[in-house]
């Protein structure tokens, strides 16, 4: 169960002196417009206003709320008036018996005990066959994503014409200088079940997995601060004090290499509220911060919406620049 699943929304919405209009719906004053036409249904987690409600379609043809409708962390906002990392953190405050992941986080990572785990340099490897650089054909991908050229020299990203992994980008993980990992994204949808959008190197013994590496953190260690994202074009987007663990968490290994590389200072940027998943990666980014406190000082970065490749990199330090410390978002949540 997540933390929105978790959430008794019909015991919250009591304060506010409910009618209920049917099974699973209960009528509340709107505090936007002031009418009794807030319609919230408590086993979905959704709610609109008949006066407020606003919707636009988005690029893929579907309805998508501008105001008046939304989930339950837009209602908690909303009939809170407060922002949405305070009506997150009501949320988890409330979802606190959620376990934590220990195959992702260890469960004990606290700068003492990780003394004692060894960490080795991941063995090179080699790239991915067909490789070539950057080709003419591929920039219209590059730009629908808003990679640049100097993106492509400064991340080294390269291209595959031919075999096995025709027709995608090769987003490269250097560490000591040495190629150790790379991610290879197609260029073009598919709606067959076979299709694979994220292909990575052929498991072989004695190499490193995604759990072990962190793209771009040769050239991310020399920052002060250092954002660590999801994906490979989260991090392109985040630019060059940015890293990416593959994934919504980050391994024990992944935590070591960055210490070990003089990292001190993380701001945990992963994706925001979408509508498939109303409170995005916040559930799993507050419990990594929670376990990396004791190795390094720690901020959240809470996007509004969607994943940081939807953001320009300027936008992207400006949310860098309201990261949240870590210890207020646990404060926060007793409030």
């Amino acid at each position: 169960m997540n933390a929105i699943d978790a959430f008794d929304l019909e015991a919250y919405l009591q304060k506010f002196s409910p009618n209920v209009s049917q099974a699973d719906e209960l009528v509340i004053a709107c505090p936007a417009c002031g009418k009794n036409k807030l319609v919230v249904n408590v086993s979905r987690k959704a709610w609109h206003c008949w006066r407020c409600e606003e919707y636009r379609l988005n690029l893929y043809g579907k309805r998508k709320a501008v105001r008046g409708a939304g989930g339950l962390i837009d209602l908690i906002q909303l009939l809170e008036g407060c922002t949405r990392e305070r009506a997150a953190a009501m949320v988890m405050d409330q979802a606190r018996h959620l376990p934590v992941d220990i195959q992702t986080l260890g469960g004990d990572l606290d700068l003492k005990r990780s003394q004692e785990v060894r960490v080795q340099a991941a063995p090179p490897i080699p790239p991915p066959p067909g490789w070539l650089p950057v080709q003419y054909d591929s920039l219209a991908y590059l730009r629908q994503r808003g990679i640049l050229m100097e993106d492509v020299m400064a991340f080294g990203l390269v291209y595959c014409a031919t075999g096995p992994y025709a027709n995608r980008l090769i987003f490269p993980v250097w560490e000591g200088g040495h190629l150790v990992y790379w991610q290879a994204r197609a260029m073009w949808d598919s709606d067959d079940p076979r299709f694979r959008k994220a292909m990575n190197p052929p498991r072989v013994a004695g190499q490193s997995g995604p759990a072990e590496v962190l793209m771009n953190l040769d050239r991310a260690r020399r920052h002060r601060r250092v954002a660590v994202t999801e994906g490979p074009i989260d991090c392109i987007h985040a630019g060059p004090s940015s890293v990416a663990t593959f994934g919504k968490r980050i391994s024990m290994t992944q935590a070591l290499k960055l210490r070990r590389a003089g990292v001190r200072s993380l701001d945990l940027m992963w994706d925001g509220p979408t509508e498939r998943e109303p409170m995005g990666a916040w559930p799993e980014m507050m419990r990594a911060a929670s376990l990396l406190a004791g190795m390094f000082d720690v901020h959240l970065v809470f996007l509004p919406h969607g994943d940081p490749g939807d953001y320009t990199r300027s936008e992207l330090d400006r949310l860098r620049g309201r990261a949240v410390p870590a210890s207020a978002v646990s404060r926060l949540a007793r409030v």
